[in-house]
C-alpha cells in the first residue's frame, strides 16, 4: 500500500507541473491531454487501493469464522514455513503453531488463530490419524 500512496504522490505532483507549464505555455492542446491522463492515472490508483482495502477486509472476516475448526494438512508445513490446509473442500493458506515439528501431508490440525489471511493451526491430539481419500478440492480467491 506503501507503494500506491508514493505513487498517487508522484501523479499529483506531474499534475501540479503540468498545471503550471499549462498556464506558462501556449499551446495548451498536448499539456490538456497530459493534464488529464495523469488526473486519470491517479483516480485510478486511488480506487485500486481502496477495492484492495475491501478485498482484504472480507478475506480476513471469512479467515476468522474458520477459528476452533478441523481441517488436513495437504502441503507440508515445515516448521516456521507456510502450507496449505484443506477446509470444507476450500484450500487455506497457513503456518504451523508449534516450533518443534513440521506438520505433514495428512495430518489433521485445528486452526487456533488468524493473522490477516494466514491461518495459524495447531496439531489435534490424535494426530497419528490420516484421514482417508481427500476430497475434491478448490483453492480460495487470493489466498
Amino acid at each position: 500500500m506503501k507503494a500506491a500512496a508514493g505513487l498517487s504522490a508522484i501523479f499529483g505532483l506531474i499534475a501540479v507541473v503540468t498545471g503550471i507549464k499549462f498556464l506558462l505555455a501556449n499551446d495548451r492542446s498536448f499539456l490538456v491531454g497530459v493534464f488529464f491522463a495523469l488526473a486519470l492515472m491517479s483516480i485510478l490508483v486511488i480506487l485500486w487501493r481502496g477495492w484492495r482495502r475491501q478485498r482484504e477486509k472480507k478475506r480476513s472476516n471469512a479467515a476468522r469464522t474458520l477459528v476452533g475448526r478441523r481441517a488436513e494438512v495437504r502441503q507440508r508445513i515445515p516448521v516456521g514455513r507456510r502450507g496449505d490446509v484443506l477446509i470444507d473442500g476450500v484450500l487455506w493458506l497457513a503456518i504451523a503453531a508449534g516450533k518443534d515439528k513440521a506438520l505433514q501431508r495428512g495430518d489433521r490440525v485445528r486452526v487456533s488463530r488468524v493473522k490477516g489471511a494466514l491461518l495459524v493451526v495447531e496439531p489435534l491430539a490424535g494426530e497419528a490419524e490420516k484421514s482417508p481419500a481427500p476430497p475434491k478440492e478448490r483453492r480460495q480467491s487470493g489466498c
